[in-house]
């Protein structure tokens, strides 16, 4: 397993010492992990990326089963390491992936729920996808375009100017595969959905 990290520090006054973007075996990108200084010890901890949900509580946009302790220590050991460095004035050096070593992960369904809003037709699901066993991407939208064609959402944040994806495949091939498995573990509902359009006369209607 190779975690490659890239560190940013912030300001330090607040308990978030630093943000940093992981590469998961020049795979998967996954950005906004925090280092956060505990309040009741004098330690770090990373967490991955969150943000707050319309339900107003905080959720995890990629967690880590209980499991997988591997990966867990591989990632605070790359991410820590890499805050040493920049605190002793140390550049970052990592190129977080290499296309020419890019791995191929498995990827599975872990959840689903389908999506009925009228305002947003052309999200039709939000999943769960669990990678290699070892973390799983949550609130990835399964979206269909009005070719028809259906297409993945990764979970996105939005920086002021401009949305941009927090957790992302390196490479359009991982992303298609992605995409395959999804579409493939769907297939009645996803069959479903296109006999419904087609009755309504709807199947390439979108905003």
């Amino acid at each position: 397993m190779t975690i490659k990290a890239k560190v940013y520090l912030v300001d330090e006054s607040g308990p978030v010492k630093a943000m940093a973007d992981i590469c998961y075996n020049n795979s998967i990108i996954i950005k906004d992990v925090r280092i956060v200084q505990r309040n009741d010890r004098n330690e770090l901890m990373v967490q991955m990326p969150q943000s707050k949900g319309i339900d107003g509580n905080i959720h995890s946009k990629v967690s880590v089963p209980v499991h997988a302790d591997k990966f867990r220590n591989a990632v605070n050991k790359a991410v820590l390491d890499e805050y040493r460095n920049v605190l002793n004035g140390e550049r970052n050096r990592n190129n977080l992936f290499n296309l020419m070593e890019a791995d191929n992960p498995e990827f599975v369904v872990k959840r689903s729920t389908r999506v009925n809003d009228e305002t947003k037709s052309w999200v039709k699901a939000v999943v769960d996808i669990g990678v290699d066993n070892s973390f799983v991407i949550h609130d990835v939208l399964l979206c269909q375009a009005k070719t028809g064609q259906f297409y993945l959402k990764m979970p996105q944040k939005h920086d002021g100017v401009k949305f941009a994806d927090r957790v992302y495949a390196v490479t359009s091939e991982l992303q298609k595969k992605m995409t395959n498995i999804v579409q493939g573990a769907l297939g009645a509902e996803i069959g479903e959905m296109r006999r419904v359009q087609r009755e309504m006369g709807t199947e390439f209607v979108f905003p």
